[in-house]
């Protein structure tokens, strides 16, 4: 049998955000809170907003420097962003590796 390497306490850490992203936690908000866990980002959540587009520290991080870019508005796919949107995504996109790459 393979021995894990990491400490009991990143293995539980590492749970924690298997579940995190698995166990459908954004989606149990929406029904306890009864809607979108995005449209009410409090300003400290926020590293850069620009034409609809939110740069964002996620509530339930995966890792440690995860950045998540969410539209303001309520799409059910990225193909339905404008070529405008498309631009600020890939703006913010280059903003979040400089600010990963300083972590």
């Amino acid at each position: 049998m393979k021995q894990n390497p990491l400490s009991p306490e990143e293995q539980e850490k590492q749970e924690y955000y298997r579940d995190a992203r698995t166990g459908g936690y954004y989606g149990k908000i929406w029904t306890t809170v009864g809607k979108c866990v995005f449209c009410d980002l409090r300003d400290k959540y926020i590293v850069h907003e620009e034409n609809g587009i939110v740069l964002t520290v996620p509530l339930f991080a995966y890792i440690d420097g995860n950045l998540m870019i969410i539209p303001r508005r309520h799409i059910k796919s990225v193909k339905e962003l404008t070529d405008s949107e498309w631009e600020t995504v890939r703006k913010f996109m280059y903003i979040a590796k400089k600010i990963i790459r300083k972590v």
